[in-house]
């Protein structure tokens, strides 16, 4: 795998290979990685050809779809929020250990909001004692 450049607030929390497919038709070989920020796909060149915002995920489940020569197997199915059309989307994810990455998306999802809540007292503190002062 090509190494892909990540933020300096990003830390690598799982990684595999795996297959993907917006629309469960045709799939790209490759490496999904899951961040403290971010779930992105990239084939083997190291391109980024997917990712999503761990605020902006909306289900992780796993389904029963057509996979390479129609052969049937268990996928990992996002749905998330588009940041630019605001509607909501899917992808599909052909990967081992299904049950662990279910998990753990779930897991630091929770996390990625437990971050943006505390961010956001943190600002909403900061504005209180401004206006005290001002």
């Amino acid at each position: 795998m090509v190494k892909v450049s990540l933020a300096d607030t990003e830390k690598i929390i799982l990684r595999g290979q795996s297959c993907f497919s917006l629309t469960g038709e045709s799939w790209k070989p490759g490496f999904l990685c899951l961040t403290n920020e971010r779930l992105f796909f990239s084939p083997p060149n190291g391109r980024i050809v997917f990712q999503v915002y761990l605020e902006n995920l909306i289900e992780i489940k796993p389904v029963i779809g057509k996979f390479i020569l129609g052969l049937r197997r268990r996928l990992l199915n996002i749905v998330y929020r588009s940041r630019k059309k605001e509607r909501l989307l899917q992808a599909y994810f052909a990967v081992n250990n299904l049950e662990q990455w279910e998990k753990t998306i779930k897991e630091a999802k929770a996390e990625a909001r437990r971050q943006i809540d505390v961010q956001k007292r943190t600002v909403e503190d900061v504005l209180k004692d401004l206006e005290k002062k001002g």
